[in-house]
């Protein structure tokens, strides 16, 4: 359309609109689709970030083979920077020093994951602590001059005026699989409590092997879905749960309550 004045007045916008701010409007005013939509994906996500032990049980009381599958995947999945499900784990926050107060940072959820993934069988992320500086199992050679400075060059970095300390990544036995150096450093600085996030083996003491075997038993299936049966259950125990709270999903009833007998027998149930 030739010549076409798209100006003050056109398709009856007020006299200082033009269709730029038409636009703008129908793009991103609050009754817009779009804006609508991001509330709609903020509502999912937000109900996606249930807990573990919630997703757990919603999905295996939905009773089908798919509803499984499902789960399995929900129970993989690292929840996002933030998540509420750790109570804000991956939040900064000050822990105090001598001299001073030190600021605290998380590692990255890349690098927590690939911790996990190195490092247990099926790790879960219990989220912040704090754990007292004697209790923490690791640290570095001291007695190599190289290892020396390189502990004392951080410990001089984290206690500047814009110094700061990731937090140490723990296990369940309070091993620092990530921060030795750092742990050294702390010790150094006199700090008595250092921040942690703290992961978990879910398989740690569990008869993975023997309960794997006996679900593969009951029921045929392949040996990964009898793995991940097996998984599920430590979990469960793990977390403080009760496995007889859950009903298994359809298809799965005979390897689910073969384990659960097993388990019983042999004490792993409270």
């Amino acid at each position: 359309m030739a010549g076409a004045n798209f100006g003050p007045g056109v398709l009856g916008l007020a006299p200082q609109r033009n269709l730029l701010g038409l636009l703008q409007d129908v793009l991103f005013g609050s009754g817009s689709p779009l804006v609508a939509s991001a509330q709609q994906q903020m509502e999912r996500e937000r109900i996606a970030k249930a807990t573990e032990a919630d997703l757990y049980r919603r999905t295996l009381s939905e009773g089908t083979p798919a509803a499984m599958r499902g789960m399995m995947a929900g129970m993989e999945a690292y929840p996002p920077m933030g998540d509420p499900v750790f109570g804000g784990f991956l939040g900064a926050g000050t822990i105090g020093k001598v001299g001073g107060v030190l600021k605290i940072t998380s590692p990255s959820k890349a690098l927590i994951g690939k911790i996990v993934d190195s490092n247990f069988t099926r790790g879960r992320v219990i989220g912040n602590q704090t754990a007292k500086v004697d209790d923490l199992i690791g640290g570095v050679r001291l007695s190599d001059p190289g290892e020396v400075a390189r502990v004392k060059s951080l410990a001089d970095k984290i206690a500047s005026k814009d110094g700061y300390i990731e937090r140490l990544i723990v296990d369940h036995e309070n091993n620092v699989i990530e921060g030795q150096h750092r742990l050294e450093a702390l010790i150094q600085l006199g700090v008595k409590d250092v921040p942690i996030v703290r992961i978990a083996d879910t398989m740690h003491g569990f008869p993975e092997n023997e309960v794997t075997n006996i679900i593969s038993s009951a029921q045929p299936m392949r040996p990964e879905s009898a793995l991940q049966v097996a998984g599920n259950l430590a979990d469960i125990i793990s977390e403080g749960g009760s496995v007889y709270e859950y009903i298994p999903p359809a298809g799965y009833e005979a390897a689910w309550n073969a384990a659960i007998n097993f388990l019983e027998k042999n004490g792993f149930l409270k």
